[in-house]
């Protein structure tokens, strides 16, 4: 069941946050932490479940969470070139491995797509790193259409 996490199961998060960050770790470990404080990633979560439009969806199972999406509502204002915006942002989402392609992260978007239009935006948006396919291939298969590509290289 799908259900919008309130602050004292944020704790629960943590092991599920761990499997997604080893995996950004291993592609990119100068960018990102390995062993994240827990108190700093519960202010995190913290911060993003309060923010206007923001939430935590969590797929709740008699086991435990099994996964989460973090959501928010950006808005930018426009400028000589582009119009303002306004949109749902799918910051983060992640479940337990044992739990994947069982709808989990299907059902996860779904829930967040719904979040969205209770908030009266018109898009929704979500970025993955290059090297996670299986992200890519779920968010597209929900109707996300790349859009905008990034690159980076060192100095």
């Amino acid at each position: 069941m799908i259900e919008c996490l309130t602050e004292d199961r944020l704790a629960e998060l943590l092991p599920i946050n761990k499997v997604v960050q080893d995996l950004h770790v291993r592609a990119y470990p100068e960018l990102f932490r390995s062993n994240p404080d827990p108190h700093d990633l519960l202010e995190f979560f913290r911060a993003a479940r309060t923010a206007e439009g923001g939430a935590i969806l969590a797929d709740c199972r008699p086991c435990g969470i099994v996964g989460y999406a973090l959501l928010s509502v950006d808005t930018r204002p426009g400028n000589a070139l582009v119009h303002d915006q306004c949109y749902g942002h799918l910051q983060q989402i992640a479940v337990l491995p044992e739990w994947q392609r069982k709808g989990v992260g299907r059902g996860l978007i779904r829930a967040s797509v719904a979040h969205f239009r209770s908030q009266g935006v018109q898009e929704w948006r979500a970025s993955w790193w290059a090297f996670n396919e299986a992200s890519a291939a779920l968010l597209t298969a929900e109707g996300l259409v790349p859009s905008l590509q990034f690159g980076r290289a060192r100095l």
